[in-house]
């Protein structure tokens, strides 16, 4: 009896052991969780509590939303369920994904077929093979205080997507835009920093009624903002655009009834702000200055407004008009030290007044002719001295 209650007791400890065993490896296996649901998202968790959503990290190879099925993987009805997204796809409580870093893998946050609110907010994602964050036929989403650095195409890409905002973001290094909006509409780019990129720090083609303000945008290899081919009504204000190997803003191929307000373009490699081909644009309250050829070029661009803007120490004119930029108006400008002079006309029916223009033929004018006149008048007082010395000597 003895020898049944010992191997009894024995088997009763072992038992426990293994138990005590399994529930410590089963608390060291929470924090590292891995996902197989849909074959594009892989994370791992660093949240101390999984229960705590809104403050998780996480460490994605991808992650794709397509809600054109509107439930199933891969959806907002589907990434609702899952501990790195909360909120509920409305417009008080937007879906929320935050503090996920993508690195070294060859994909990235792509979104398509989406109308929820929802917000991408506080992730990083650089060294990637792809775009960093992409919408396709997205709206009502917010692009929030990324860091997006070093990828091999575009930082954010939008394409056929409206509505959108893109805010905050520091986007430096990637090897092609950092921003691009292809057929994309109603969308606001403000608060950016846009730096040394590989082609151009924002491109925008077909798109329209986009608001492009209050971006650094510096140092990118090509054209700092550069909207072509059919960009209508979109806003330019407030930005910070230098140091580009090319032009500063470019707008051009039938980019009619956009604005450039109160933007600050310096140091570009060509022209401060050229448009070509494209006409009703409006250039106010800018400061252009230093840049490496023309302060403002339009070329067979015509009906176009040129006011109230400071355009100093361009190394070619302050302003210059082709041959078939006509009709545009041009008026209360101040321009001062532009290598070539102030206006260059080569068009018609411009419409050319009330500027101020201070360039060297000005100070040559106004200092160097009183100084020569000066200099002449000495030089007949002391010949008329000399004269009459020689008189009383005689």
């Amino acid at each position: 009896m003895n020898l049944i209650k010992i191997k009894y007791k024995f088997f009763l400890k072992i038992f426990c052991l293994i138990c005590v065993f399994l529930s410590v490896l089963l608390i060291f296996k929470r924090g590292i969780i891995n996902l197989d649901m849909s074959e594009n998202l892989y994370y791992e968790q660093n949240s101390e509590n999984e229960n705590l959503r809104t403050s998780g990290s996480w460490t994605f190879r991808s992650l794709y939303i397509d809600d054109s099925e509107s439930y199933g993987n891969g959806t907002w009805d589907w990434a609702e369920s899952q501990p790195w997204c909360k909120g509920f796809g409305n417009w008080s409580h937007p879906y929320i994904l935050e503090n996920i870093t993508i690195k070294n893998c060859s994909s990235n946050i792509r979104i398509e077929n989406s109308n929820v609110y929802f917000i991408i907010r506080n992730c990083s994602i650089y060294d990637n093979s792809k775009t960093a964050i992409s919408f396709n036929n997205v709206s009502n989403g917010q692009i929030i205080e990324n860091y997006l650095y070093n990828n091999v195409y575009r930082g954010i890409f939008l394409r056929d997507s409206n509505d959108n905002t893109i805010s905050g973001n520091i986007l430096q290094k990637n090897d092609d835009h950092g921003i691009y909006l292809q057929d994309s509409n109603d969308n606001t780019i403000s608060g950016n920093k846009i730096q040394k990129n590989d082609n151009h720090g924002i491109y925008s083609q077909d798109s329209n009624d986009n608001t492009i303000k209050n971006n650094n945008i510096d140092n990118n290899k090509n054209i700092g903002i550069f909207l072509t081919i059919n960009c209508i009504s979109n806003k330019i204000k407030g930005n910070k655009v230098k140091n580009h190997d090319m032009t500063g803003i470019q707008i051009q191929d039938d980019s009619n009834k956009n604005e450039i307000i109160d933007n600050t373009v310096e140091e570009n490699g060509n022209d401060g702000i050229w448009i070509i081909r494209s006409k009703n644009t409006i250039i106010k309250d800018n400061t252009v200055k230093n840049n490496g050829m023309n302060g403002i070029l339009l070329s067979d661009s015509s009906e176009n407004e040129i006011i109230e803007n400071d355009i100093i120490k361009n190394k070619n004119w302050g302003i210059s008009l082709d041959e078939n930029s006509n009709e545009n108006y041009i008026s209360k400008n101040y321009l001062e030290g532009n290598g070539y002079g102030c206006i260059k006309d080569k068009g018609s029916n411009n419409i050319i007044e009330d500027n101020t223009c201070i360039d060297w033929l000005f100070w040559i004018l106004v200092i160097g002719i009183p100084v020569a006149g000066l200099a002449l008048a000495i030089i007949i007082i002391i010949k008329k001295k000399k004269a009459k010395k020689i008189r009383v000597e005689n």
